[in-house]
């Protein structure tokens, strides 16, 4: 089986590219191009992303040379953004998640979000002295109205949806006050 070294200079080669025109693209030098090639130098999670963003390769095919080379066509919008803009598994599911909300409860986490903005822009302009209450007060303030501004089913679709993420006991302490 080949490895990962042996799949980036197959990637190189499908497209006609040599070491230095590759280098170009994801930004190396021909010479760590040759060394990963050649198993002297590893390859990154940068270097992962990149080549798969730059030539549609598929990441797991990539990474363990499993699966088919070509990376699959996005299902819908979200997974175009995810793919464009390289967003985390969290990131997808937070704008997932908002997405899936109602109108009411979109509204509610843009004024939370703004709220919260606001909070920053105090600490930024306030002496150091006083930065830490005033930031944790506007923070707090900002959270109850957004969990005051929360209708009941939002509650419940929020709630199914904190079971899902690693922060979920920090949230439903938050949803549930």
């Amino acid at each position: 089986m080949s490895t990962i070294n042996d799949r980036f200079k197959e990637i190189r080669e499908d497209n006609h590219l040599s070491q230095e025109e590759l280098g170009k693209k994801i930004g190396l030098s021909k010479s760590g191009i040759s060394n990963i090639e050649s198993a002297k130098r590893n390859v990154t999670n940068k270097h992962i992303k990149l080549l798969c963003s730059e030539f549609k390769i598929n990441e797991a095919w990539l990474r363990t040379g499993e699966g088919d080379k070509d990376a699959p066509e996005p299902k819908n919008a979200l997974d175009e953004l995810v793919k464009e803009y390289g967003l985390s598994d969290d990131e997808r599911i937070f704008f997932e998640m908002y997405l899936n909300q109602p109108k009411a409860g979109r509204d509610a986490i843009l004024k939370f979000l703004f709220d919260i903005s606001a909070a920053k822009a105090v600490q930024e302009t306030t002496p150091e002295t006083n930065n830490t209450s005033q930031e944790t007060r506007a923070v707090k303030e900002a959270e109850a109205s957004y969990i005051k501004s929360r209708s009941k089913p939002v509650k419940k679709m929020a709630q199914s949806a904190l079971n899902t993420t690693e922060e979920s006991v920090k949230l439903k302490d938050a949803v549930n006050q």
